[in-house]
């Protein structure tokens, strides 16, 4: 007898698509829906979730795609100059089906769409069997990995297959299909991470129970501060740790988006990073370098909890992708902050 996680789900849906997006159909909403369960940790927006979506006629069997670097959403013209060391680049390919279980047809599409669109050098006006938006999704993907070739960037790529009405038990055959998917990604992309995950309504609804990471410890040097609010002294390699995951992403989820946003070599941000790599005399209180992060409760063990995110996101990426700079040794430290 099977559980009630089907009937669950279904409740979800149907509550939250009234709530977020009452015009779209059942099948349109579970596509954002597993796009945002399974991304969950990149903090994307509705609209970056949308951008994703290349669901339709000729669409190779893949309902949405996205492609980031060290955690930031790759779009058309992304800036890669940012980027020098540690990169890792990430492509998620997802599959999201309402109705049936787990069947062998679309990992088949799968295994032909990866075959003739992530192939770096193929030409996509000789394929006309997929979709402009798919195309331009992986195209996204494709120009920004060979960008940063000469900065070796590590690569994995997931392919999930979501089914509501599944109940998570995948058949021999199809986890034989799902391997044949993992080889035809491995030979383009040897030395990729490649994984395939089959999600049914029971993974759906762990992954919609389960919220972000909202508590991060910052060390600091100094703590200028009265009761209510906190100003505090912290060394860069301590506020670039603060900025990272565990897996070595931007922390998306500490800032807040705006018109902004980091705008990548502009002359502003080009001469934040020339100090950070070049200057070893510099008065740092003449610099704009005050971070405002809103969060409730902060505390004297330096945990910044419950976060309401930062400001400004600009000298923050600057800091967080150079911080293997001049700018981060003990000397530069004690200069700056002893």
């Amino acid at each position: 007898m099977t559980d009630n996680s089907q009937q669950l789900l279904n409740d979800v849906l149907a509550q939250q698509r009234q709530d977020v997006a009452p015009a779209l159909s059942d099948q349109d909403y579970f596509e954002v829906f597993c796009a945002e369960q399974l991304l969950k940790d990149f903090d994307l927006s509705y609209e970056e979730v949308e951008s994703g979506i290349v669901d339709g006629e000729h669409d190779g069997g893949i309902d949405s795609a996205y492609a980031f670097v060290n955690g930031e959403l790759i779009y058309e013209d992304f800036d890669v100059a940012p980027f020098k060391k540690d990169v890792r680049i990430e492509l998620h390919v997802i599959q999201s089906k309402t109705s049936g279980g787990f069947s062998e047809v679309p990992v088949n599409r799968l295994i032909s769409v990866t075959r003739h669109l992530l192939k770096l050098d193929a030409d996509y006006d000789l394929l006309p069997q997929y979709n402009a938006a798919v195309k331009a999704v992986l195209n996204n993907f494709r120009q920004t990995y060979r960008s940063l070739a000469s900065r070796f960037p590590t690569l994995k790529i997931s392919y999930h297959y979501a089914s509501k009405k599944a109940d998570g038990d995948v058949h021999q055959n199809l986890q034989l299909k799902a391997k044949e998917l993992q080889d035809a990604a491995a030979e383009l992309f040897p030395d990729a991470e490649v994984e395939v995950e089959f999600l049914g309504a029971r993974r759906l609804l762990e992954l919609a129970r389960r919220r972000p990471k909202t508590t991060y410890m910052l060390r600091i040097k100094k703590n200028l501060s009265d009761t209510d609010g906190y100003v505090v002294l912290s060394p860069l390699t301590e506020y670039a740790q603060f900025l990272k995951d565990n897996d070595g992403k931007l922390r998306a989820e500490l800032f807040e988006s705006n018109v902004r946003d980091f705008q990548g070599t502009t002359e502003v941000n080009a001469e934040i990073v020339n100090t950070l790599q070049n200057e070893t005399v510099v008065d740092f209180w003449w610099m704009n370098q005050r971070r405002d992060h809103l969060s409730e409760p902060c505390n004297a063990k330096r945990r910044h909890s419950n976060n309401r995110k930062s400001t400004d996101c600009k000298r923050p990426s600057n800091i967080y992708t150079d911080r293997s700079s001049p700018a981060f040794s003990t000397r530069r430290q004690a200069k700056r902050y002893g």
